[in-house]
């Protein structure tokens, strides 16, 4: 999607994940699409050409078949997850993610230089690490693009975040950052510096926001637990992936909210995550309701309490 979206700046519509339609009743949240295929078919997948190349021309008959079967169970599949969805109640749930997709997905073909954004741990950079990571990133995107390569193929995220945390001056210096090989420098090291010397000319009024938040408390590990153990009890019974729910850092993000730190815009907080979840955990964090263990079946109860 990604791809189509970055070449043709159009999206296909409508498009159904089929992976995140799965985690949604029951089948995980990474689920394999040969998987998914044998639980829900009865067929299984041939895998034997899994790491054939497909560069070359022409396809083998072998190679064809392969190609043809690896789709033709998708609309199947596509039929048995909607009426799952349906059954459950869930078909809302689902093309509000889509929607979320597709919102995620246009905003990346137009903002290439808010893809840094994306990079893992961008956020404890120094404000004008921030700003040169921007440019790096923006960098790295354009040349996966020319090259029709995965972006890792380029720069790794952590090679990115060390340019942009020690921006080196030189060639020479560039050869001296761990992730970058010398014959790579020979090639890119130039585009490289240049990026970086863009993004050290960023004005400070142009810089990234960084959040200043403290970090977590040391009593509230304990108060993120019990909302993880919340969390993936709700979602053991409503047969759902619970990272899809929400992640660590979310509920972390939720503890330091519920103290004052922060206003929150997490997806735990909106639409039908918080009907199914996030409503039940902000009433655990506010003493509104208690959550204790059933001895018989083992399972988390939760009791709320008589209003005051």
């Amino acid at each position: 999607m990604e791809l189509l979206s970055a070449h043709t700046g159009a999206l296909p519509l409508p498009f159904f994940d089929t992976q995140l339609a799965a985690a949604m009743v029951g089948y995980g949240l990474q689920a394999a699409y040969g998987q998914l295929v044998q639980k829900i078919t009865g067929k299984k997948l041939d895998k034997s050409h899994t790491y054939t190349n497909w560069s070359q021309r022409p396809l083998t008959q072998e190679q064809i078949n392969y190609a043809l079967e690896d789709v033709q169970f998708l609309f199947p599949i596509h039929e048995h997850l909607v009426k799952r969805l349906r059954s459950l109640g869930r078909l809302d749930w689902v093309q509000e993610e889509f929607a979320r997709l597709q919102s995620s997905l246009s905003d990346g073909a137009r903002g290439p230089h808010e893809r840094f954004r994306r990079i893992r741990g961008w956020e404890n950079l120094k404000p004008r690490a921030g700003a040169v990571l921007k440019e790096l990133a923006a960098w790295r995107d354009e040349e996966a693009r020319r090259r029709d390569v995965p972006r890792s193929r380029v720069v790794r995220d952590e090679v990115l975040l060390e340019l942009a945390r020690r921006p080196p001056a030189t060639l020479q210096d560039l050869k001296g950052t761990r992730g970058l090989h010398g014959a790579e420098v020979e090639r890119k090291g130039e585009a490289i510096l240049a990026a970086i010397q863009r993004g050290l000319a960023i004005p400070e009024s142009e810089w990234p926001t960084v959040s200043t938040a403290r970090g977590p408390e040391p009593e509230s590990s304990g108060q993120v637990d019990l909302l993880q153990a919340v969390l993936k009890s709700l979602a053991k019974d409503e047969h759902i992936a619970p990272t899809l729910l929400a992640t660590a850092s979310d509920l972390q993000a939720l503890v330091d909210a519920k103290h004052g730190r922060d206003k929150l815009d997490l997806p735990i907080l909106h639409g039908w995550r918080r009907k199914l979840a996030g409503e039940r955990l902000l009433q655990v964090l506010d003493g509104k309701t208690v959550v204790s263990l059933d001895r018989h079946t083992g399972k988390l109860r939760l009791t709320p309490l008589p209003s005051q």
